[in-house]
């Protein structure tokens, strides 16, 4: 997958946030609406290692939507918010 804002070719994220730490550190700072549109209820994000932007989940493949779909439930993501993950991405 190719990150939107760089361009950096990602194999697979290795750099991961809680949600609500990158919408501080975005705070003042423009980014794209992946962050506040796409994972406004979700509470962990993968992002590009080269430029810090999110990912949206939609452009990741298969098997890394669902690695990130297993994390955020481990960092506490409800039923209810990855199923609506589930049918925005299929």
């Amino acid at each position: 997958m190719i990150c939107k804002k760089c361009g950096q070719n990602i194999e697979h994220p290795n750099c991961s946030c809680l949600t609500k730490n990158l919408i501080e550190y975005y705070k003042n700072k423009e980014t794209s609406s992946v962050l506040t549109d796409v994972y406004k209820h979700h509470n962990h994000v993968y992002c590009c290692e080269n430029c810090n932007e999110p990912i949206d989940y939609i452009d990741m493949p298969l098997n890394i939507f669902f690695h990130w779909l297993k994390d955020s439930s481990i960092y506490g993501d409800t039923r209810e918010v990855s199923g609506k993950a589930l049918i925005r991405y299929f």
